[in-house]
């Protein structure tokens, strides 16, 4: 329970810090996870990757709902 606690506390941290610098946030919560938590490193690694999934396709889907992406790419971005 407390380990949960701080770990959502890191994250809100990684969170709030990487947006001000404008780093992403694996850069902080990977060596949170392996330094602070003693997590092994692919598995601090694969959670930040699927954050990154869980982000980004939030992301899309609200783009898409809005309107405001291009479902069919353009002849641009084929390359």
């Amino acid at each position: 329970m407390v380990a949960g606690l701080l770990m959502l506390a890191g994250g809100v941290a990684a969170g709030v810090f990487g947006s001000l610098l404008g780093l992403g946030g694996g850069v902080l919560i990977v060596p949170l996870l392996t330094l602070g938590f003693g997590r092994p490193l692919r598995e601090a690694v694969a959670v930040s990757l699927v954050s990154v999934i869980v982000t980004s396709s939030a992301a899309a889907g609200v783009y898409l709902q809005r309107h405001v992406a291009n479902r069919h790419g353009s002849p641009d971005s084929a390359l």
